[in-house]
């Protein structure tokens, strides 16, 4: 053992360890709980008229199909640090990681935009490593892609179901009305991003993005056509019209407040009946 050049104990007496001091909670150099907090910010609409939602709704308020577990439990764990998190998420299969990462970024790219987030935010307001969140997406733009095709497999197959179902063409356009604005009210500030930063994404990315929405325009291309076809619905310009259509239902997001005046079965039933009147049926 080197030796200081002074007489102390622990040069003549190298055997005899110092002694190790212990944190109250008897864990060495632990740090205490509760010393760091991880909580969700509310987001807003962009927009909001006479029907719409206050600017401090939360987006709780929006995502009536959130699992549970996601980032906004977080906040509720307030007694836990985030490395505590992290370590029980550590145990979580990998689908639970997915949804927190979707979750967590769904939240800040509505907060905030989707140019102004970083990779590196979306991992931590997600409670999982930078190294998990590579594993499931390769980038930002891989992780917003994955968010929308979440979405879109969420309603998807009860708007096809709706198309195929028996009845005639009004009947089955008035449930693809009422598909489309569940929908688009539950995720509202999902698609309301996607639609705003479609020109940001690379070309592959893009690509993919429209690949969807033309998956989707073609459900309502095949109720519309089908009621063109038996004379039921009438349009100078078939594509025109089921673009006004798909336009009139993606706006109900942006205005409906569940607290207004108007709930949102009749919201749906006047959308639908402006819907029909685009396509020549007048129904009373």
């Amino acid at each position: 053992m080197r030796r200081c050049g002074r007489s102390c104990n622990r040069c003549t007496h190298p055997s005899t360890p110092p002694p190790r001091t212990h944190s109250p909670s008897g864990s060495p150099n632990r740090p205490p709980c509760g010393s760091a907090r991880v909580s969700c910010p509310a987001s807003s609409p962009s927009w909001t008229p006479s029907n719409a939602p206050p600017r401090s709704e939360s987006s709780s308020a929006t995502w009536s199909n959130r699992p549970s577990g996601g980032p906004l439990s977080i906040a509720a764990k307030g007694d836990h640090t985030v490395a505590e998190l992290s370590r029980d998420r550590s145990t979580r299969s990998e689908n639970e990681v997915q949804t927190w990462l979707l979750d967590a970024a769904c939240e800040l790219f509505a907060d905030r935009g989707y140019a102004a987030v970083g990779i590196r935010e979306i991992a931590k307001r997600a409670g999982v490593t930078i190294g998990s969140l590579y594993h499931y997406a390769d980038s930002k733009e891989s992780l917003f892609v994955k968010l929308v095709e979440r979405s879109y497999s969420r309603f998807m197959p009860r708007m096809r179901e709706q198309a195929a179902a028996p009845g005639t063409p009004t009947e089955r356009l008035r449930g693809l009305t009422r598909v489309h604005i569940m929908g688009e009210v539950a995720e509202r500030d999902l698609w309301r991003v996607s639609r705003a930063e479609l020109n940001l994404l690379s070309p592959t990315h893009r690509a993919r993005m429209i690949a969807l929405r033309d998956e989707f325009e073609a459900v309502w291309a095949e109720v519309i056509d089908s009621g063109l076809a038996t004379g039921e619905f009438t349009a100078p310009d078939s594509a025109v019209t089921r673009l006004c259509v798909i336009e009139l239902c993606n706006g109900v997001g942006s205005w409906f407040n569940p607290e207004g005046r108007l709930t949102l079965d009749e919201v749906i039933t006047q959308m639908a009946h402006n819907a029909l009147l685009l396509l020549g049926v007048d129904e009373p």
